[in-house]
């Protein structure tokens, strides 16, 4: 095992989950079994490794367009939806809370306490 960071970092940003992984797996995956089970098997199973080939992708586009329709966040990797849940709690108005919070601006400037003891103000 090596120690080298660049190899850690590799890793992590690699790893990505969203609903969209499953649904790509499992096309793959059908696709894969039903073209080789088309491929091999006996003429009297030819017709169910087509229905395989054929009804993993086409679940899988179903699962990515009712997601895509509504609940478009599950389609983001959740380190996404870290950072937007994190910017939707500092900054409501950027995130995706429903109302916009007034901020009343003080026209007196704040003094830094650490310039105020050096004497630099």
């Amino acid at each position: 095992m090596t120690e080298d960071p660049r190899v850690a970092q590799a890793e992590t940003t690699t790893k990505v989950s969203s609903a969209l992984t499953p649904a790509l797996v499992l096309a793959g995956l059908s696709l894969a079994g039903g073209v080789a089970g088309i491929r091999l098997a006996p003429d009297t199973m030819k017709e169910a490794f087509v229905w395989l080939a054929v009804g993993g992708p086409i679940l899988a586009a179903a699962q990515i367009a009712f997601f895509t329709t509504f609940d478009p966040d599950r389609l983001h990797s959740e380190k996404y939806l870290e950072r937007k849940l994190l910017i939707s709690k500092i900054s409501p108005q950027l995130g995706d809370a429903g109302t916009v919070i007034d901020i009343e601006a003080n026209s007196e400037p704040t003094p830094n306490p650490k310039a105020l003891e050096e004497g630099d103000v």
